[in-house]
């Protein structure tokens, strides 16, 4: 800070020795100037201006000094204390919630694994039993094919003979016989099987999966100071509501002409008002600064 000289402070924090008058040490303290001065500044530099002792200011500091330090101990530091303990219980159930969350995650993912292994298996043993039975019935048709070519065979052999060295009456029985031993089994009906994979099973598994639901993240007011805002917020609220009181009779406020029999009113965003007709229950708008006249048992208003 300045002396009424215009010379700069001469004083700074830790000295003990004025920077104008060396070896002197700094005894004496300038009200006018605020800064601690040496006795020789007395005289010179702040000469004219309050100047005292710098002892006799000393009980005045080191009271100010006391009431910093019991305002810190008593407020500040109980409450740091407290957001401290807030903040590592916090953290404690933080890392406890997450872990359990991990867990129903990981667990429903291993759930949805097993369900899927299940379907895969369920849907391979079908395949499996249907290529069998198809595969029988294939094996039994193709053994019939063959048992037939061979009669077929047989057949064909009798014949050439016959034509070539059987008499009437052989050629007239091999002849009479080919009408119902020549009969070929008929192909069988097989099982048919087509997978349809679904195109996009996301969405399915997301659904099934479940859904992590999460806030935003950001600062909340402290404890302390949350339920302090709350007791003055509904301190305030109290005050307010105790002085509230309800009117002895109507006052009119304004008056609108309704082009019908009212059974209820609401105002209007331009100073007008919406009516409900008491008959039809149709709406009606009014901006016409006239008289309401409202009919019916229980006129209300909205």
């Amino acid at each position: 800070m300045a002396s009424n000289t215009g010379l700069v402070a001469v004083h700074t924090p830790g000295q003990t020795t004025c920077v104008h008058h060396r070896q002197v040490t700094l005894d004496w303290y300038c009200e006018t100037d605020g800064d601690i001065i040496c006795a020789k500044c007395v005289s010179s530099t702040h000469k004219g201006n309050n100047c005292i002792q710098l002892s006799e200011t000393i009980p005045q500091h080191k009271q100010k000094i006391q009431d910093f330090v019991k305002h810190i101990e008593r407020n500040k530091v109980i409450h740091i204390e407290k957001e401290i303990d807030c903040a590592r219980e916090s953290l404690r159930k933080q890392t406890s919630h997450f872990e359990s969350v991990s867990k129903e995650v990981q667990k429903q993912g291993e759930k949805l694994k097993e369900e899927i292994d299940i379907l895969t298996a369920q849907h391979l043993s079908r395949l499996k039993h249907l290529e069998e039975e198809n595969t029988k019935l294939l094996k039994s048709y193709q053994n019939e094919l063959e048992e037939k070519l061979e009669e077929l065979r047989t057949l064909m052999k009798e014949c050439k003979e016959s034509l070539q060295t059987g008499t009437d009456i052989q050629v007239f029985d091999i002849a009479s016989q080919l009408l119902y031993k020549f009969t070929i089994p008929r192909f069988l009906n097989l099982g048919t099987v087509k997978f349809n994979p679904k195109a996009n099973p996301r969405h399915l598994l997301e659904s099934a999966f479940g859904n992590l639901a999460s806030n935003s993240l950001g600062f909340e007011p402290s404890p302390p100071v949350g339920r302090m805002l709350d007791t003055v917020h509904m301190t305030q609220m109290s005050d307010l509501v105790g002085r509230t009181t309800l009117l002895p009779t109507t006052i009119l406020l304004t008056e609108k002409n309704v082009p019908c029999s009212v059974r209820s009113i609401c105002p209007a965003n331009d100073d007008g008002i919406w009516a409900c007709d008491n008959s039809t229950y149709s709406v009606n708008v009014s901006d016409q600064p006239r008289r309401c006249k409202a009919s019916g048992r229980n006129p209300g208003y909205c």
